[in-house]
């Protein structure tokens, strides 16, 4: 003890008694670099991250409202250290977990009441949770129907409510689910909630979902481009008609794709050779055909097996003949076809008018049927105007035959010269026709689509139609799409149970969004999470799984967490 109340620690050197005037000078001061190294405190940049995640957001991986109340309740269990009071969560603590997890919803959303109470009338219960006051307060009803609770729409765990509702209800619609969530909660922007929720449901999508669809494609080239007449011909069967002798027969149309006349022959079977024998018919009275388009019938395909069987090279010499060529439209698509669809159904119609039940002979229905084709000959095309300075509509039967002439000439003389003036007259008849058709009626076909769709993918699951009903549709997977000359894809084909098929968007019902934005990003997030807690938690897995580098998990303190036994 004295030596160390003798010690300089408490006066320091001797001369700092004397007066300053006689302290030693010294112009430098010797400085121990090591010793300064190792006083030195270096800056290190720990993190410049901020975590701005909401409490609810923690729960985004809890798929149930229930379960995620259960949680907050075993929470707060545990806070009160009664762990293991009773096995089960009691109606209080669940009540209690609901209303603080409510609570924390609203505290994360509605942070400025000031703008909130410009659009709703909100008070405070004695549970401190915003409810929105209605005109309904001096009835005799729940206090939660006479004051709903204040939720957002947009949280993730409302979200959770809603579609736990949704399933409690029996997949039930929109409206109703509405109604239902209106008796306790005012959840905001609850309609496209509701539409969403219903939309996205998997089992309501098998049940109540609608198929793909595509924009209208444009005409193709057999259409618009200034040809013949027939040499571009749609073809399809209409019947079968009961003829007078319980004997039944069907009409074959052929119909002009580009100026759409149309023109009938009556057959008495569905057979090739039956079809192969109107097909000559027709050639002998209207021309030769380039093109044909035709649905996937039996009697249709087997003659375009019996065309590809014939050497159109061995014909083209002797003949000069060039094939005809076949095109039919894919299976279980009948709109493609809608341009012969649509004369079959005015044929019918006209026939159900004239005939009613009568029944014909043979000859009889073929004179119905000419008659019929002059009638649908002579539709118009364009626009007919009650002006009688206008021209006269344009009509099929004028590209078949020109305009109608009451004059009859003189048999007896024929004048060279008067036969070459009508001949050119006849050819800028013609011409002059053809100019009206692109003005007046090829101009008139615009587009009428301005809805975006959803487009079909590689990998979609699906429902595929089919006759059955839709609860036994088969399921379906996308392995190719088919695009058009356009850009946009309306055919696939689909791999199903039985084996792999070509369909149209129109007969693919799909089952899940594979361009939704909120699914792709939260399934994103579920697999990286997956990623960091298969490294971080499994440190005995082979390198192929954790990419070779050894995880220990340690304590803030640098200590190794020792795993328990149950996981090792």
């Amino acid at each position: 003890m004295k030596t160390l109340m003798d010690s300089h620690w408490w006066d320091g050197p001797a001369w700092l008694l004397s007066d300053q005037e006689l302290w030693p000078q010294s112009n430098h001061i010797a400085v121990d670099e090591n010793a300064v190294s190792i006083e030195a405190k270096k800056e290190v940049l720990v993190n410049t991250n901020v975590d701005t995640e909401h409490f609810s957001e923690k729960l985004l991986y809890f798929s149930k409202y229930s379960r995620i109340v259960r949680v907050v309740a075993w929470i707060f269990r545990w806070r009160r250290r009664r762990m293991f009071s009773i096995a089960y969560i009691s109606n209080d603590e669940f009540e209690e977990a609901e209303n603080i997890l409510i609570k924390l919803i609203q505290g994360e959303h509605y942070v400025n009441r000031t703008k909130l109470n410009k659009k709703l009338c909100i008070h405070l219960d004695s549970n401190s949770i915003m409810r929105v006051k209605t005109r309904l307060g001096l009835g005799n009803y729940d206090k939660d129907f006479s004051s709903p609770i204040l939720l957002p729409g947009k949280n993730v765990i409302v979200r959770r409510l809603v579609e736990e509702k949704h399933i409690y209800l029996k997949h039930i619609g929109s409206h109703t689910l509405m109604s239902e969530l209106r008796n306790r909660f005012w959840i905001t922007s609850v309609r496209w909630l509701c539409k969403d929720i219903v939309k996205k449901c998997i089992i309501c999508r098998r049940q109540k979902g609608l198929h793909y669809d595509t924009p209208e494609t444009p005409l193709p080239l057999e259409r618009i481009q200034g040809t013949a007449a027939f040499q571009m011909t749609g073809i399809d069967l209409a019947g079968p008609l009961y003829l007078r002798n319980q004997e039944k027969c069907w009409v074959v149309l052929f119909t002009c794709a580009t100026f759409r006349a149309v023109h009938f022959e009556m057959v008495d079977s569905l057979s090739t050779n039956s079809f192969i024998m109107s097909l000559r018919r027709f050639i002998a009275r209207r021309g030769r055909i380039d093109v044909i388009f035709t649905d996937n019938g039996t009697n249709f395909r087997g003659t375009a097996n019996l065309l590809k069987d014939i050497n159109w090279q061995e014909v083209e010499s002797v003949t000069a003949v060039h094939a005809i060529k076949w095109r039919f439209i894919p299976p279980r698509t009948p709109w493609w076809g809608g341009w012969w669809e649509r004369l079959i159904r005015v044929l019918k119609e006209m026939l159900r008018r004239i005939l009613g039940r009568q029944r014909l002979t043979w000859v009889e229905l073929d004179t119905v049927l000419c008659d019929c084709e002059a009638v649908i000959n002579s539709r118009p095309l364009t626009y007919v105007s009650t002006c009688t300075d206008d021209l006269r509509p344009l009509t099929p039967m004028l590209f078949l035959h020109g305009l109608p002439s009451n004059d009859t000439s003189d048999l007896d003389y024929v004048d060279n010269m008067n036969l070459n003036v009508r001949y050119k007259y006849l050819q800028k008849l013609r011409e002059d026709f053809r100019v009206r058709f692109r003005k007046e009626y090829l101009a008139l076909l615009t587009a009428r689509w301005k809805e975006k769709t959803i487009e079909m993918k590689k990998g979609d699951i699906v429902l595929v139609e089919t006759d059955a009903k839709r609860l036994f549709w088969p399921l379906g997977l996308i392995m190719e799409v088919v695009t058009g000359a356009d850009g946009v894809t309306r055919l696939a084909r689909v791999k199903t149970q039985k084996g792999e098929t070509l369909r149209p968007c129109q007969r693919l019902y799909p089952l899940e969004i594979s361009n939704d934005s909120d699914l792709l990003q939260r399934a994103e997030v579920t697999i990286e999470d997956e990623k960091l807690s298969v490294s971080s938690d499994s440190p005995d897995l082979p390198s192929s799984v954790t990419g070779g580098a050894k995880v220990t998990k340690t304590t803030r303190c640098g200590r190794n967490v020792k795993l328990p036994a149950r996981y090792l």
